[in-house]
């Protein structure tokens, strides 16, 4: 079994090589975002509504997990792709992915099993971030070689949301993009307010 760069170099799909490197760009913004700043920043909220920089990043690992293991089971049971396939997704799940892109057009009530724990470490959140990152490229170099538009799931989350598996790698990355943009703001707005 190839790991590592010979893996990643003998990818054979150009937009998993693109997800993968996307994943990898996220962790590498998430660490300088947040191991810039001190414990008080990271957890402080801009408003009591409203979540701190921490919580909005230690968010995304709770979302992503579920889903990377309904993409895994499904991946196992794929169907091969063609090749020089290109992957076009699911109009509902391109449309879940876009929704998600930031900025927000609109702010979304999170269920509560999907909330961060008080408390946050700074330094545990970047870590828990890196490794669900490192899940989800390990997860998309499995794929090299399946059929992305036919392999299907359902989200973890809302049943009736079925989306072909290239559509949801695409929320996933969206949803980290989005809560990373609101964890920038968030700081901004802190520092707006001279705390």
């Amino acid at each position: 079994m190839r790991t590592g760069a010979s893996l990643e170099s003998a990818l054979v799909n150009d937009q998993l090589r693109a997800l993968i490197e996307e994943a990898e760009r996220q962790s590498t913004e998430v660490s300088a975002i947040l191991a810039g700043i001190d414990q008080d920043r990271f957890a402080r909220r801009p408003a009591e509504n409203r979540w701190s920089a921490g919580e909005q990043i230690a968010h995304v690992p709770i979302t992503d997990r579920p889903y990377l293991a309904v993409i895994a089971a499904a991946l196992a049971a794929g169907e091969p792709a063609r090749p020089d396939q290109r992957f076009r997704g699911g109009k509902v799940g391109n449309w879940f992915a876009g929704m998600m892109e930031p900025p927000p057009k609109r702010r979304m009530k999170t269920p509560v099993k999907l909330e961060p724990p008080p408390a946050l470490d700074r330094d545990a959140v970047i870590r828990d971030f890196a490794a669900c990152r490192a899940e989800m490229v390990e997860t998309l170099r499995s794929a090299d070689g399946v059929d992305l538009d036919r392999c299907t799931i359902r989200s973890p989350f809302l049943w009736l949301l079925k989306m072909p598996v290239f559509s949801a790698c695409q929320v996933l990355l969206a949803h980290g993009r989005r809560h990373i943009w609101l964890a920038r703001e968030t700081l901004e707005t802190i520092s707006r307010e001279g705390a």
